[in-house]
């Protein structure tokens, strides 16, 4: 058997990206911080994201999940109450 592939019909999955901003310049412990999420991917498509946190040793904990985001479209999370760690 012989298998020819036509480059022309295969494309590359370009990784995506995101980008992360918050409101306040200085963070104190008790403040609520308003998280802006931009995931954006080159090729298109939507995004499943997933926002997690660690304190101090502890395990990572998921605190946000949006499953097919449209890329490029702003998504909130607000951390209320911070605490150190």
């Amino acid at each position: 058997y012989t298998v020819v592939l036509d480059s022309s019909d295969i494309s590359a999955n370009n990784p995506p990206m995101v980008s992360l901003s918050y409101t306040l310049n200085t963070i104190y412990e008790g403040d609520d911080v308003n998280l802006r999420i931009v995931p954006t991917d080159p090729d298109g498509d939507n995004l499943n994201v997933v926002l997690e946190e660690k304190k101090d040793s502890g395990a990572w904990k998921t605190v946000y999940t949006k499953n097919a985001a449209t890329q490029g479209q702003a998504l909130t999370y607000i951390s209320n109450n911070v605490q150190l760690g």
